[in-house]
């Protein structure tokens, strides 16, 4: 018992961790792409737990994969935020067994929820 609860702690712990690390990276994608059509359906659909289409996915993907190649600095920062996120994998055990190598992604969401899409 005292096991399960020492398990259930550090996974929630983790997950505070990794959803900090989250939010940074979805900081960095909206405060260059926030006001992008694609970006702004697929964070309303989100906010309404709307099942979001693969359509939608990619047409951000696309956007933040454009911006990255325009903007060094917008780039060096989507590295910077995805080398944190692994990082911090790295550096704690999850129960979840969440794996960020090589990822691309976009988050979206407010206040306590969020939808994370990975391709």
């Amino acid at each position: 018992m005292k096991a399960r609860r020492v398990g259930r702690r550090l996974d929630e712990e983790t997950d505070e961790v990794m959803d900090a690390g989250l939010d940074r990276l979805h900081d960095v994608i909206m405060a260059k792409l926030g006001s992008d059509p694609a970006v702004t359906k697929l964070a309303a659909d989100a906010a309404q737990e709307i099942e979001l289409s693969e359509r939608t996915v990619d047409r951000v993907r696309y956007a933040v994969e454009e911006a990255a190649e325009q903007d060094p600095q917008f780039a060096a920062a989507i590295d910077r935020a995805l080398d944190e996120l692994e990082r911090l994998r790295d550096g704690a055990p999850s129960v979840a067994g969440i794996d960020l190598r090589h990822a691309k992604g976009v988050q979206v969401g407010n206040f306590n929820t969020q939808t994370n899409t990975f391709s």
